[in-house]
């Protein structure tokens, strides 16, 4: 799928951040509208507030990979953002 000096980590940073909903897994994308219709909460509201945290866990994704291991980030502090992210989308 990717060639030379490309992968996946170039893939998201290339994409970050206004482009994120474009490569992430369209199911992911439509459960939630599904979830959305289903309950019948409005989806623009809601597709911002997955746009957003999406965003933010691809962020970890690529610090995470990053080439060097002093430039990734430390475990508690991605475990933390991603608390922070889940309570983010929730709503809590």
């Amino acid at each position: 799928m990717f060639r030379d000096n490309f992968n996946l980590h170039s893939y998201v940073e290339m994409a970050f951040p206004d482009r994120v909903l474009e490569i992430v897994d369209p199911l992911i994308l439509e459960q939630r509208n599904n979830e959305s219709n289903r309950t019948g909460q409005s989806s623009s509201g809601n597709s911002g507030r997955l746009g957003e945290c999406l965003a933010s866990i691809l962020r970890i994704g690529v610090t995470c990979s990053a080439q060097l291991p002093r430039e990734r980030m430390d475990i508690e502090a991605v475990l933390m953002e991603l608390h922070l992210i889940r309570n983010v989308f929730l709503g809590v």
